[in-house]
């Protein structure tokens, strides 16, 4: 199969041709955003996402830890800290144990040995 690189060329041209004329178009729509709201405002409101942004990976990160705590918990702690989960999904997973208890019983294994 032979390839046609003038043919890949035009259509990256033309690709990047329209991502350039909507790069144009949200400038200009942002540029008159700015000129309506006010330099103030933008400066106020540049700040806000900053501190959003800077939040973002540290609740990331605060949930992972929570995660990993969780994991970590004995089962009778884990009781105890189901006060913050509401109970219509501790009853699901309650329901979905219940179910998989049910369909693994009599099974001296959950997969079959290796062969």
């Amino acid at each position: 199969m032979e390839v046609n690189i003038q043919a890949d060329l035009d259509a990256m041209n033309e690709q990047l041709n329209k991502l350039v004329e909507k790069l144009n178009k949200i400038t200009s729509a942002r540029d008159q955003l700015i000129q309506k709201i006010g330099v103030q405002n933008l400066e106020r409101l540049q700040s806000m996402a900053n501190d959003r942004e800077q939040l973002i990976p540290q609740i990331k990160q605060v949930e992972g830890a929570t995660m990993y705590l969780r994991g970590k918990q004995s089962p009778e702690n884990a009781v105890e800290n189901t006060n913050d989960i509401p109970a219509e999904v501790t009853k699901e997973v309650e329901q979905k144990t219940e179910k998989k208890k049910k369909d693994t019983e009599g099974r001296s294994t959950e997969y079959p040995p290796d062969k």
